[in-house]
């Protein structure tokens, strides 16, 4: 906290020491919308709407969307159709499913390149990237049905971007058909974190509001900028009749906006490029930590490194169905204090999350099984250091909101996994979360 009122300017310093604790406008801080509207080119404050942390945006976006097709005059919301991205936050898949909506998932898939990807500062090339099928996401449109499509890029957890090209590519397929976009770019900031800006494989997207009137675009304080205990988020939209209707929403739910929060907001974007300089620098510190880890271990592990965004997959070789890691689970705990719980997620593979800042404390990992065939999803995070809180890049992940992390995948249903599980590490830093991790790897052998 110290240190964000540091980079406070006059204004926000002024604002910040007359702070009233009253109700807020239902729309957000005028001023913070208008600090918001300037990370889209030709947009401004009345293209914004901010809300009490990105899920309340997801929630109340999607919500009024879909209940305006599903409503009096159409009953029949099966008769209308979504297509989702995945792996996806939750809400993003139980949303429209909840309001009986006819969903189809899109998976990313593992491409085999003919190029292989350039070195970036932190890894050395790849032949495989991941991707979204664009034939699989032309064949799922139903025309007449196809109401959204909801996409996640840069994506958690591969760490896949697109370009402004294939941006285009799927703008033109939704203006084809009429449907909309919502766009979770949470990530937003971080495309080119793990490839230098002079290579041609760099991040040249834009969000996806700027392209298209019927897209949605959500940011938000968690990510990115590594504050997600100021609860502030936003979507972004060129529609505002839409963004009216949406804040109807927000009246039954948080009605509006923390007014403290709203000002370390506006503070934190203001100061935007220098603080995401600093999260930059711990991100791609902890993914040389995650690639020397895994250059320890190549018979058990492999990855495609991310190219966008502070997490990425790798791949587990070594369970087996006589060793599951759903079977050690009792075991790990006495021997470890690895504690696991059971959810669904993606087969074979370790999502490492690499935006904890190596001075801290509280680093934990999570993890899921697949019993059938013994896959491994990992997440390595952190916690807040009580005498250094703004030396992390996500505040705030700890035992009690794990489960949080594991509700993000459970309903992943073309992903084929059985079991989720979590493993927490207590109060360590990142080179010991991964050290505590690397001395349980013997025990998976036996």
């Amino acid at each position: 906290m110290k240190d964000l009122l540091s980079m406070a300017d006059a204004e926000c310093t002024y604002l910040w020491e007359n702070l009233k604790l009253g109700y807020t406008e239902t729309k957000g801080l005028p001023a913070l919308r208008q600090q918001c509207s300037l990370l889209y080119e030709g947009f401004d404050s009345n293209n914004i709407l901010c809300f009490a942390g990105a899920e309340e945006g997801i929630f109340c976006t999607i919500q009024t969307i879909l209940s305006s097709l599903s409503g009096p005059k159409n009953r029949n919301a099966k008769a209308h159709h979504v297509i989702i991205i995945t792996p996806c936050y939750q809400s993003l898949l139980s949303i429209p499913a909840s309001l009986s909506f006819t969903v189809t998932t899109v998976p990313l898939t593992l491409t085999t390149n003919q190029q292989p990807l350039p070195h970036s500062q932190n890894h050395t090339p790849t032949p495989q990237e991941w991707k979204l099928n664009f034939s699989m996401l032309k064949e799922a449109i139903k025309p007449g049905q196809t109401k959204l499509l909801v996409v996640n890029f840069p994506h958690n957890p591969t760490g896949a971007i697109l370009t402004l090209a294939q941006q285009q590519e799927i703008v033109n397929m939704a203006r084809e058909h009429s449907f909309w976009i919502f766009s979770d770019e949470v990530y937003r900031g971080f495309e080119s974190v793990h490839v230098d800006n002079e290579s041609p494989n760099r991040d040249d997207s834009v969000p996806f509001c700027t392209l298209y009137p019927k897209a949605i675009s959500l940011g938000a304080m968690s990510k990115v900028y590594g504050m997600p205990g100021v609860r502030v988020g936003w979507v972004a939209c060129q529609d505002r009749q839409l963004l009216a209707r949406i804040s109807e929403s927000k009246h039954y739910l948080s009605i509006c906006n923390s007014a403290p929060s709203e000002i370390l907001a506006l503070i934190a974007l203001r100061a935007r490029d220098t603080i995401l300089a600093r999260n930059k620098s711990i991100v791609q510190h902890n993914l040389a930590l995650v690639e020397a880890f895994l250059s320890r271990h190549p018979n058990d592990f492999s990855w495609v490194p991310p190219r966008g965004g502070c997490c990425g997959f790798v791949r587990f070789h070594k369970a087996s169905p006589k060793n599951t890691l759903n079977s050690m689970m009792k075991s790990l705990v006495d021997r470890f204090g690895v504690l696991i719980l059971t959810g669904d997620n993606f087969p074979l593979h370790i999502k490492t999350s690499i935006n904890s800042s190596p001075s801290l404390e509280g680093q934990m990992v999570t993890a899921d099984n697949d019993t059938n065939n013994n896959s491994f999803y990992a997440v390595i995070g952190n916690s807040e250091d009580d005498n250094n809180d703004t030396n992390n890049m996500e505040f705030q992940i700890d035992s009690d909101n794990c489960s949080a992390v594991a509700s993000c995948h459970e309903e992943t249903e073309d992903a084929g996994i059985n079991n989720f599980f979590r493993v927490g590490l207590g109060r360590a830093s990142f080179v010991e979360a991964l050290r505590a991790f690397e001395n349980a790897l013997p025990f998976l052998d036996e």
